[in-house]
């Protein structure tokens, strides 16, 4: 049985793989619903994570910004909110992490009573979630249903989708956003001169890495809803004059309501695609951080100088769960520390600083290889889409393992490397040992995903980091290695002078 399993084909196995696990959480689902109350989970167990952001929109709302970063006047106002709402937070409470600019959004949510403010919240995420994965499904060769709605399955059905989901937290924000910036890159990573959100339309005769500009959408004889009104209306959206490159950036710049994901992005972008990119991450991160410094200048030096001091404060003198932390630093200081109270170790911190360091150099090296093979003239459109998207997933799958603070629902953002090793696995079939032991890895860590949080804390091994690490040194691998195309000896060889010169 299982040896007939294993010769069918991976979408396959991910199919029945998704299909069981459907069976096994439908069946907890049912189970909780007749539970007795105290043993089942409800709306009072929910939303946490929200509380922060609610609480932050109460304080700008009531004139109290300068409470808003305030550890005391948070805990207050949370405990105080959880008895009127009948929430359980057992002594527990919601710091505000984000720029200032971020409360401003939980205004008018922080003006309905909390309950209704949390289903417009989730209303909101799974809409943005929606829209995630159809740009994600642009980006497969394959568009039928069965890969399509695999993407649907294993994202719904992962621990990462629910646990932001149930915790009221801003990671379906984050993949919609990264979603349409990956999109974006890898057009213009690619020299395409045309692109939507929904999927990338490659010319090779149009000027490389800028838009065309659209005919009129309409002319006097189409009338208003013509026949050919709607396809040339069609066209004029999904057709725009900004040069891909910095539409990328302007779209990347939006993750900097939450820094420490906007970081390695940004970073990796500017290297791969240059100066427009960063034109564009400037303008949309540095304007909303400008916009924050002009309209709210306390509240951002509130930001800047208590934010360090919060989050140790945090972890070093209460109960922390480095166990959901999916950082290098979560992962030495829960093997060697546990969930001892006080500073990290030395010891923790030098290992941890060197590992990141590592897979810095492992990923910047790659990045400025990928960069070399993709403007070099002579190399074709369908190897430089290889490459790009090669990059770009080594880069999602890395990013965990380069900041200082990342939890675990946002695992959810595998979901854009996931799509982009399925769109060059489709695009190029092969099956040597190292495809074999990405597909393994990659089964490993969703499986782990699912008992991750329970098992890490009592194993005291968050094996997370350890198996992203892995898939990260193999993407890289995968990323040096010869794309699958043969390249005819007269554009080898022009490819070969271009990159010695």
């Amino acid at each position: 049985m299982a040896l007939s399993l294993l010769r069918k084909p991976l979408r396959t196995r991910l199919w029945i793989g998704a299909s069981l696990l459907g069976l096994v959480l439908t069946t907890l689902t049912l189970s909780n619903a007749i539970l007795p109350p105290g043993k089942s989970v409800d709306s009072s167990m929910l939303g946490y994570d929200f509380l922060a952001f609610y609480t932050a929109g109460h304080f700008l709302n009531t004139g109290q910004p300068e409470n808003v970063y305030d550890i005391q006047a948070l805990r207050t106002y949370q405990q105080a909110e959880a008895q009127r709402q009948g929430l359980e937070l057992h002594g527990t409470y919601g710091p505000f992490w984000n720029p200032p600019f971020y409360a401003w959004i939980f205004q008018p949510l922080a003006r309905l009573p909390f309950q209704t403010a949390l289903r417009i919240w989730w209303a909101f995420n799974l809409a943005c979630c929606g829209l995630a994965v159809v740009v994600l499904r642009r980006l497969l060769p394959d568009r039928s249903w069965k890969s399509g709605g695999l993407i649907v399955a294993l994202v719904v059905l992962s621990l990462p989708f629910t646990q932001a989901l149930m915790h009221g937290q801003n990671t379906f924000t984050s993949l919609l956003i990264l979603s349409v910036a990956a999109s974006l890159w890898l057009a213009a990573a690619r020299k395409e001169n045309r692109t939507s959100l929904l999927g990338a339309s490659p010319s090779e005769n149009m000027p490389k890495g800028r838009a065309v500009s659209p005919k009129p959408p309409f002319s006097a004889c189409d009338g208003p809803l013509g026949e050919r009104s709607l396809p040339r209306l069609r066209q004029s959206i999904t057709t725009t004059r900004l040069p891909l490159d910095l539409l990328a950036g302007l779209v990347a710049g939006l993750m900097a309501y939450k820094p420490q994901l906007a970081m390695a992005v940004a970073a990796a972008m500017a290297i791969t695609l240059g100066r427009r990119a960063i034109l564009g991450l400037i303008i949309t991160g540095g304007g909303l951080l400008a916009s924050a410094a002009l309209c709210t200048p306390n509240l951002l030096a509130d930001w800047l100088t208590r934010m360090p001091a919060n989050l140790r404060w945090f972890q070093e003198t209460n109960h922390y769960r480095w166990e959901r932390h999916i950082t290098f630093k979560g992962f030495w200081r829960l093997l060697l520390q546990d969930h001892t109270l006080g500073p990290t170790s030395t010891l923790v911190s030098i290992i941890s600083a060197a590992c990141m360091l590592g897979m810095a150099a492992l990923i910047l090296r790659m990045l400025i290889r990928a960069r070399r093979e993709i403007n070099c003239p002579a190399t074709p459109a369908r190897h430089r889409r290889t490459i790009a998207g090669r990059m770009i997933a080594a880069t999602f799958l890395g990013m965990p393992l380069l900041m200082p603070f990342y939890f675990d629902y946002d695992l959810l953002l595998l979901a854009i490397p996931g799509v982009l090793l399925a769109a060059d696995f489709l695009e190029h079939r092969s099956d040597t040992s190292a495809d074999r032991w990405i597909v393994g890895v990659w089964t490993a860590l969703y499986v782990w995903t699912l008992l991750g949080s329970t098992l890490a804390g009592f194993l005291r091994v968050q094996l997370s980091v350890p198996l992203l690490a892995t898939l990260t040194l193999l993407q890289c691998a995968r990323g040096r290695r010869k794309s699958a195309i043969a390249l005819p000896e007269s554009i080898a060889e022009e490819r070969h002078r271009a990159l010695a010169a």
